[in-house]
């Protein structure tokens, strides 16, 4: 029996709390620049975080490169295209 929380056939590499904004949503998007680097961007539920860009070309340390903030807590955000 597992316990809450838990999920088969999976593990754990990277962990980042997104500096405390973890709200994330359901719009991820990732792409692979010419040097090689991955790079993550994150929807967030709603305010005040728009989106957040992390460096996961090492997924074991993903990293923030930065978070674009929303313009008024009025505002939800859950959903990125990146092309």
């Amino acid at each position: 029996m597992r316990s809450r929380g838990e999920s088969k056939n999976m593990r754990l590499i990277g962990h980042n709390t997104l500096n405390g904004f973890g709200n994330g949503g359901e719009g991820i998007s990732l792409k692979r620049l010419p040097d090689g680097r991955r790079i993550l961007f994150v929807a967030h539920e709603g305010p005040p975080k728009d989106f957040t860009v992390l460096d996961v070309t090492d997924p074991s340390a993903p990293k923030v490169i930065t978070q674009v903030n929303l313009p008024h807590n009025r505002i939800r955000s859950n959903a990125v295209s990146i092309f």
